[in-house]
């Protein structure tokens, strides 16, 4: 690891010709680091708790700890820079382009009266990875970061524990482009206005791949609260257990079109529209699972106060009331399976649209997948065109599995669909532990008498992650570790995972989160 080490530093000199500068054996703070550093050096950081509150000065360099050299996790949670309740923890407003770069870090106990008590971003394009921002608190907006008038990425990150006493827990955005990718948004708070996880205002805010769940504002946007123009753009995410007070315990907005891609809300609950309220605004929900969501008075599914909506290859299931659905605007839908439908004046059913039991998996570790049986299995669409929204939507085969896209978030695979036991015979089901995990998991599985097993990773696309075996087992207990690499032997994104793995009569599935 060593030798490993030393060949990749040595390389970033040989080819950048630029600085490494070790804290504390070359400056002893962050800081004294970053100001002893030109544009493209790197700041590597050695483990510890540094009681700082750092501004990257305008420096275009690579701030960093250990992972970056190692891809040990355990560096990240190690390498914690304490902002003391002194201000933002990280300030970056000088300008800095995408290639400053901040990578590996724990940023905490931020506190400020102002924007981003953990990250502070202003005119300005940093790429921020690997993080994880926890227990910071903002008087203002973004309890965890803000960003004004910029263009930056947050990817591989977790988002945890932050609060704003304004809008946006997590995240709050401003005149920005903002991108969230490969991350956790989790038990953050906004208890002036709204946006629990995320709030985004007059900005492009794009995400992919991400987990929002556990977040609460007092007010509007339980998870995310999308407010005046601009774009909210959502795909191949999970939106659950969110709260709201007022509208939207999922997501909510206010002048802000909007598209959901692939995306499942489940458990949110508010006021008015449970999962989603959407008001002023235009939204175009593709290929998602709306189930079990709740509101106090009237849309436990979606609410609106005025609108287009458009609904295509979508789920739309399991409300406790037939109140599930209140829009004060125009609703399109073909190709989904909405309860009761036919209720709704308001809704224009346009090409197959059902009402039927989408038949979920019962197994815990498959929430609403499909079984083989599923009136939802191989019935959506791959091209479609929205006359009213003028909106066209055209998927690409590898989109989608089977002969056609199925509704809903979820694509079907051959899972067992009967059995619920936690660790039971390969014919009935695979354990996965720990699940979420980090670094790396095991999968543990039974067979009474020897048969081929073929155990693969995929990634929600369908696409060939890694192969942890292919072969004959004996009978008897077996277990294989996934550290989370790919068949190159690269550490893969944070995210959700399939495990799939072949008998000698069936498949099975189970679902993998990651989270750095």
């Amino acid at each position: 690891m060593r030798l490993i080490i030393l060949c990749i530093l040595a390389s970033l000199f040989i080819i950048s010709f630029a600085d490494i500068i070790n804290v504390p054996e070359d400056q002893a703070t962050i800081q004294e680091g970053i100001s002893s550093s030109a544009d493209g050096d790197t700041v590597l950081v050695q483990p510890g708790i540094y009681p700082e509150n750092i501004n990257l000065s305008g420096k275009n360099i690579l701030l960093t700890s250990l992972y970056f050299t190692t891809q040990d996790s355990s560096y990240i949670s190690g390498t914690i820079i304490d902002g003391n309740q002194a201000g933002s923890v990280v300030t970056i407003n000088s300008g800095e382009s995408s290639d400053a770069v901040l990578s590996g870090f724990t940023i905490t106990n931020g506190y400020t009266a102002e924007g981003g008590a953990g990250i502070y971003i202003n005119n300005s394009s940093p790429r921020l990875e690997y993080l994880i921002v926890t227990n910071n608190t903002s008087c203002l907006s973004g309890g965890g970061l803000f960003c004004y008038q910029s263009t930056s990425a947050l990817i591989d990150s977790r988002i945890i524990g932050n609060t704003a006493e304004g809008s946006g827990g997590g995240i709050a955005t401003a005149q920005s482009t903002f991108n969230l990718e490969n991350s956790l948004l989790a038990e953050n708070q906004a208890d002036g206005f709204g946006g629990g996880a995320i709030f985004n205002g007059q900005s492009y805010l794009y995400i992919n791949n991400c987990i929002i769940r556990e977040n609460f504002a007092d007010g509007y946007g339980g998870a995310i609260h999308s407010d005046s123009q601009y774009y909210t753009e959502v795909t191949d995410s999970e939106i659950c257990y969110n709260s709201a007070t007022i509208n939207g315990g999922g997501y909510s907005s206010y002048g802000c079109d909007a598209m959901f891609d692939k995306v499942v809300f489940h458990h949110n609950s508010a006021n008015r529209g449970g999962a989603i309220f959407n008001s002023v605004s235009d939204l175009v929900v593709l290929n998602c699972t709306i189930a079990d969501n709740q509101a106090l008075d009237i849309g436990s599914a979606i609410g609106a106060g005025s609108g287009f909506l458009a609904l295509l290859n979508c789920i739309v299931y399991g409300h406790p009331d037939i109140s599930w659905l209140y829009y004060d605007g125009g609703v399109q839908a073909a190709y989904c399976d909405i309860e009761d439908y036919e209720q709704f004046s308001f809704i224009e059913p346009l090409e197959n649209v059902i009402d039927e039991d989408p038949l979920f998996m019962e197994h815990p570790e498959s929430d609403y997948y499909l079984r083989e049986s599923s009136p939802c299995h191989d019935t959506g669409i791959d091209s479609f065109y929205f006359s009213y929204y003028n909106f066209e939507v055209q998927l690409e085969i590898d989109e989608f599995m089977g002969n056609m896209p199925d509704m809903g978030a979820y694509e079907y695979y051959e899972a067992n669909e009967n059995d619920d036991n936690y660790i039971v015979p390969a014919s009935t089901g695979l354990c996965c532990y720990p699940n979420p995990f980090n670094p790396e998991t095991n999968l543990l599985f039974r067979i009474d008498e020897p048969q081929s097993i073929d155990l693969k990773i995929y990634n929600l696309k369908g696409q060939l992650i890694n192969t942890l075996y292919a072969g004959i087992l004996p009978a008897g207990e077996h277990q294989f570790t996934w550290n989370g690499k790919n068949r190159q032997d690269r550490v893969v994104s944070s995210g959700m995972y399939l495990a799939i793995m072949k008998t000698d009569s069936q498949q099975i599935v189970t679902k993998l989160v990651l989270l750095k």
